[in-house]
């Protein structure tokens, strides 16, 4: 867990606001992100969701869910990552 509140606090400190929902963490920017951010969460093993609009981070291995954002969030909780 602690792996997961670092990664979510290095895609916050690129600007974006986080969102810790199960073990995942979305991160989402309101424009698209500058290189050297995008370049930072990559590294971090992120990636682009497109359907749902966010960077985005696994914490454990998963299958492909057709469900929404909505309902992932109401199944495994959702936190949004403040400032600090």
């Amino acid at each position: 867990m602690t792996d997961l509140i670092e990664k979510a606090h290095k895609a916050r400190s690129v600007g974006a606001r986080v969102e810790i929902v199960g073990s995942w963490i979305w991160a989402e920017f309101d424009s698209k992100p500058p290189v050297a951010a995008r370049e930072l969460l990559k590294a971090e093993g992120f990636h682009w969701n497109r359907k749902r609009e966010v960077w985005q981070f696994a914490g454990v291995p998963c299958r492909h869910s057709p469900a929404g954002s909505y309902e992932i969030k109401a199944k495994y909780g959702a936190h949004v990552l403040e400032e600090v």
